[in-house]
């Protein structure tokens, strides 16, 4: 059935967590623009309320490939034949794809041979990682809407008709109210004692991994500065359980504060913030947070994954200003003892410390203006004219 222009139906798919919000700020902005608008597809529960017809639940599904995907492969690949079949019944008008690269990667070779239009918003950042996969998204996409300024003009040597409006974390951010404190106000915010934020990653294979080696970190910091205060605001709701088990079992049930709402009022509330290298970082840095960020692989993934990028970085802040900006221990070198360590010396050393908060204010003034949202949707709803 062919729709109208004026009533589009439009597929939007996400498989990470952070995606999911993203979605639901551009499907707020297109229905705002357009109330006759159909939006239906996979993500999340931000985007089922911002009125996104949520088909499957796929905001979980954020994975790294090889090994780390072996135990979730039969339910993203189960997941993808069943989006391909809604694809094939509703036949969108437009599709927009949101980061998630290993999901939506495989989506978009489906939606070209449907012959299905593909807005690509915050597409995989290949400028930063693997920029020969550039042509690959050229050539699927009738929009690229990075979410860098640096990706443009490796977008349009490939042949992409490319945007850049601006990254909507600054908008996501600004109209979050991240000043404001939360209704239910814990104990540890009725001090003035330094408060260090713990942010293990928002997949469950990167909590169980990483974790530990945070609370081993606690234990160190408070050894030799007991007024230390800590909090750990969870990515997701389904991640609280098997973190309140580890801290349990650690015994810093009654250090550590374990929050599941107003995440971003807590990562600028924070001192020192302990982060994955993932979304987070840039928020940190758009908010103004000091930070130390880590990551680790499976050997095997680490070495393929070296060998592809095409950047010294991992951070995003460090990657968007292309200068280590914020500590990175990758691999061997995440340890509790090095974590510990490196947190004091920055916690000791003010103009160190206020140094990085200067380079951060740096990666916020490079992401561009606010409104970048509202642009993204007159893109998309101009690409709807032109079908």
């Amino acid at each position: 059935m062919t729709k109208s222009v004026s009533s589009p139906h439009i597929l939007i798919s996400v498989a990470e967590i952070s995606a999911d919000f993203h979605a639901a700020s551009l499907a707020r902005s297109i229905l705002r623009k357009l109330p006759t608008a159909t939006l239906f597809g996979c993500g999340g529960s931000e985007m089922a309320k911002a009125g996104v017809d949520v088909n499957f639940l796929t905001a979980q599904l954020g994975y790294v490939k090889i090994r780390e995907s072996w135990f979730s492969s039969s339910k993203i690949k189960r997941t993808i034949l069943q989006l391909h079949r809604l694809v094939s019944e509703r036949r969108p008008d437009l599709a927009i794809l949101i980061d998630s690269e290993r999901f939506n990667g495989t989506l978009i070779k489906f939606l070209a041979k449907e012959k299905i239009p593909v807005v690509y918003y915050l597409s995989p950042q290949v400028a930063f990682w693997a920029p020969w996969r550039a042509r690959k998204y050229a050539r699927l996409s009738s929009l690229i809407i990075p979410a860098f300024s640096r990706e443009l003009d490796l977008f349009k040597r490939a042949g992409a008709r490319a945007t850049w409006v601006g990254h909507p974390l600054l908008d996501l951010l600004n109209t979050e109210g991240v000043e404001n404190t939360p209704r239910n106000r814990p104990a540890l915010l009725n001090n003035n004692r330094p408060l260090i934020g713990l942010m293990p990653g928002s997949r469950l294979q990167e909590v169980s991994l990483f974790t530990p080696i945070l609370l081993k970190s606690v234990s160190m910091m408070r050894a030799a500065h007991p007024n230390l205060c800590f909090v750990l605001p969870v990515a997701s709701t389904h991640l609280v359980a098997p973190i309140k088990r580890m801290i349990k079992r650690e015994g810093l049930n009654k250090i550590i504060e374990v929050v599941d709402k107003d995440p971003h009022f807590w990562i600028r509330r924070c001192d020192l913030l302990f982060a994955s290298t993932g979304t987070v970082t840039l928020e940190a840095a758009i908010l103004g947070t000091p930070m130390i960020t880590f990551y680790k692989l499976n050997p095997i993934t680490y070495i393929v994954a070296r060998s592809l990028v095409r950047t010294p970085f991992i951070a995003l802040p460090n990657i968007v200003l292309n200068r280590q900006v914020v500590p990175e221990l990758i691999q061997s070198q995440f340890t509790a003892k090095r974590l510990t360590s490196l947190a004091l010396s920055l916690l000791d050393n003010p103009p160190r410390y206020e140094k990085m908060i200067r380079d951060l204010a740096e990666v916020r003034r490079s992401l561009g203006q606010l409104g970048a949202v509202d642009r993204a949707a007159d893109l998309i709803l101009e690409e709807l004219a032109t079908i």
